[in-house]
């Protein structure tokens, strides 16, 4: 069953037990608890089945792709995590990357643009456009716990755990935030 597979993967995934807990920031810990609860109650009424699943980048964003003038063509990079995921996943990434971050407002006209762009080669069909908002949720989390598991282990600085996770917390937090206002838009 799609719909259970995916949710007990995802759910297994990005949950904080009691004792990783206490190694968080209060803050981040908080607005990772606040998508997990979002996130649990939007994955139920959830019909997986009508979700596309295939090879995705699952990393897709404007710094991975490169244009080359000579060849007049893109090149997708840093490949190595493809996987077969669900396919809002794929946008999800781009999106929540681009309409967050650089205000607290959401900019639609990047989102629309995105989404015009994007559906001139895949069609997304309703259930899936209306997950795009789940799927950047269950992203941020899993880029804050990433951080976190880097900087426990000694693979990133402070200074760098700090700048990165300051931005992907603010994006979960709009994202939370504005989550019946996004899928509404979608």
């Amino acid at each position: 069953n799609k719909k259970e597979f995916s949710f007990n993967k995802i759910l297994k995934s990005y949950t904080i037990n009691n004792n990783s807990a206490n190694n968080y920031d209060t803050e981040i810990t908080e607005w990772i608890r606040k998508g997990q609860d979002l996130f649990k109650q939007e994955l139920s009424n959830r019909d997986f089945s009508q979700i596309r699943i295939q090879f995705i980048h699952k990393d897709l964003h404007f710094d991975n792709v490169l244009y080359s003038k000579q060849l007049d063509k893109y090149f997708i990079i840093d490949t190595v995590g493809l996987s077969v995921q669900f396919l809002p996943k794929e946008l999800a990434v781009i999106i929540g990357n681009e309409f967050v971050g650089r205000d607290s407002e959401i900019n639609y006209k990047i989102i629309y643009d995105l989404l015009k762009g994007y559906n001139e080669f895949v069609k997304f069909n309703k259930i899936e456009m209306k997950s795009i908002p789940l799927f950047i949720i269950e992203k941020k989390i899993g880029e804050l716990m990433f951080l976190r598991q880097q900087y426990e282990n000694n693979n990133i600085s402070e200074e760098i755990f700090n700048k990165y996770a300051t931005l992907s917390l603010k994006n979960l937090q709009i994202a939370v935030n504005n989550y019946r206002e996004l899928v509404r838009f979608f």
